[in-house]
C-alpha cells in the first residue's frame, strides 16, 4: 500500500508517479492523498513513514519548506487575479490546542454552524478527534478524524493493530465512537466519506494491500457497482442524496469523471471538453453540480461543473500562457463557488463567478510573509466559512469579517 504526495506537483508528475507506483508492483496507490492522510500534518506523516515504509512514502520537499515571502513575492503574483468585496478574519487552530498536546491540529471543513472538527495529536502523535468551537479545541475521543458531514457527523478511523498500522472504521459523535463492523477478509478500513442521513463511503483492506468500498448505513453494507471499468477507482465525494463522484484511471492513464447514484445503482460518466482527454470529478454540492476539471496533464485545465445532464461547462481555466498555475483539488458550495487549491505556485483561489478567480492571499486579514499563504483548503462551507493549512504548515480556519 502507497500514498503518494500531490503537493506541489503537476498532473503530470502525478501520472508518472502513478505509473512508476504500478510497475514498481504497488498495491494501493492515492495519488490524490484523498483520504486518510490529506489533512495530516507533515510531521506526522513522516513519523509514519519512517516506522512504516512499506504503506507511506516519505514526502518530497514542497514550498512548504519555503518562505512565505518567497510564496508572495515573485513571478507568483503575477496572476493572483480580482479583487473581492468579502474580507475574512483568520484564526491560528494550531494556537488553541489545549495542553498536553502537540501544537498543530488537522483540519476538515468547516460545519453549517461554524465549528470545525479535526485531530489533534498527544505527545506520542495519538490522534483524538476534537472540535474548534466558540473559540477554543476540545479533544472528543481517541482516533483520527477524516471527512465531516455538514451538521458534524465525523468519520475516521481508529488504530487496532500499532504494529502493522491496521485501522478500523469509525463515527464520531461527541464524545461517542462506533466502530463499523470488519466485513469478510478485511484488516483495516477507514470512513472516506459520510453524509448527513448517515451514508457512509468505507474503504477496506485486504490482507494483500488490496482496497474495495462500500457503502455503510444502520448496520447494513451494501456494494458499490461503478460500472467504469479500469486500472483503479478513485472515489472523491458524496453529498446527502447519496450520489457519489470520483473518476477511473483508464488504461495508458488516462481519467475518466463520473457520478455514481447508490439508490438507483446507476453510473454515468462525465466526459471532459471535446479539447480535452481527461476529466477529473472532485466533490459534489447538494445542487447535485460536479466540480471537477477537463484538463490535458501537463497542459490545460479547465475548471468548471457538470449541472443535471449537462456537459461540462468551464468556470476558469489554468495551465496555459497567460495563467501558468494549475492545481490539484477543488470544493464547491452550494453557492456554486469554487475553491482552486493544492497549486504549483502555493497559492489558493475563490472563483466567485465564471471568468473571476480571487487569490484568497489578498481577502485575508493577515501577515502572510508570518503565517504563510492559504496553500491547502480542505472545506468550504455555504457562509463562506474555509479552513485548511498555510505554507508554513499553520492550520486555521477563515471566516467572513463583519463591517
Amino acid at each position: 500500500m502507497q500514498f503518494l504526495d500531490r503537493t506541489q506537483r503537476t498532473r503530470a508528475q502525478l501520472t508518472a508517479d502513478l505509473q512508476e507506483a504500478y510497475s514498481a508492483g504497488a498495491s494501493l496507490s492515492d495519488p490524490c492523498l484523498s483520504g486518510q492522510v490529506a489533512a495530516m500534518p507533515a510531521s506526522a506523516y513522516a513519523a509514519l513513514a519512517s516506522q512504516y515504509p512499506k504503506s507511506y512514502q516519505p514526502l518530497p520537499p514542497s514550498t512548504a519548506n519555503l518562505s512565505a515571502a518567497a510564496l508572495v513575492s515573485g513571478s507568483a503574483t503575477a496572476a493572483l487575479g480580482a479583487s473581492f468585496a468579502v474580507k475574512f478574519s483568520f484564526t491560528n487552530l494550531d494556537n488553541l490546542v489545549p495542553a498536553g498536546f502537540l501544537p498543530f491540529f488537522s483540519p476538515l471543513g468547516p460545519t453549517l454552524d461554524g465549528r470545525v472538527f479535526g485531530t489533534a495529536y498527544d505527545s506520542n502523535a495519538n490522534g483524538y478527534v476534537s472540535v474548534y468551537q466558540g473559540g477554543t479545541i476540545k479533544a472528543l475521543a481517541a482516533g483520527y478524524a477524516n471527512v465531516v458531514s455538514h451538521l458534524g457527523l465525523v468519520g475516521g478511523y481508529v488504530i487496532t493493530d500499532p504494529v502493522n498500522y491496521y485501522q478500523q472504521a469509525a463515527v464520531f459523535v461527541g464524545n461517542n465512537v462506533q466502530l463499523i463492523p470488519r466485513v469478510q477478509g478485511e484488516v483495516s478500513s477507514f470512513v472516506q466519506a459520510i453524509n448527513d442521513f448517515g451514508l457512509l463511503i468505507v474503504a477496506s483492506i485486504d490482507a494483500s494491500g488490496n482496497e474495495t468500498h462500500y457503502l455503510y448505513r444502520n448496520g447494513k453494507a451494501s456494494v458499490i457497482k461503478i460500472s467504469v471499468s479500469g486500472l483503479q477507482t478513485v472515489l472523491t465525494g458524496m453529498n446527502d442524496s447519496g450520489v457519489i463522484v470520483g473518476y477511473e484511471i483508464l488504461p495508458g492513464f488516462q481519467y475518466l469523471a463520473f457520478k455514481y447514484v447508490s439508490a438507483t445503482g446507476t453510473t454515468t460518466p462525465l466526459p471532459p471538453l471535446p479539447t480535452e482527454p481527461n476529466s477529473w470529478a472532485l466533490g459534489i454540492n447538494e445542487l447535485g453540480d460536479v466540480v471537477g476539471y477537463s484538463f490535458v496533464s501537463g497542459g490545460i485545465e479547465r475548471v468548471g461543473l457538470w449541472q443535471g445532464n449537462s456537459s461540462f461547462t468551464p468556470y476558469f481555466v489554468e495551465g496555459t500562457p497567460a495563467v501558468p498555475t494549475v492545481s490539484n483539488s477543488l470544493l464547491v458550495n452550494d453557492l456554486r463557488q469554487i475553491v482552486i487549491t493544492f497549486t504549483n505556485d502555493g497559492q489558493s483561489y475563490l472563483v466567485p463567478q465564471k471568468g473571476v478567480r480571487v487569490a484568497l492571499v489578498n481577502t485575508i486579514a493577515y501577515d502572510p510573509s508570518v503565517n504563510g499563504t492559504p496553500s491547502y483548503i480542505f472545506g468550504l462551507s455555504d457562509f463562506d466559512v474555509f479552513s485548511g493549512t498555510t505554507s508554513l504548515g499553520i492550520d486555521f480556519v477563515a471566516a467572513p469579517r463583519l463591517p
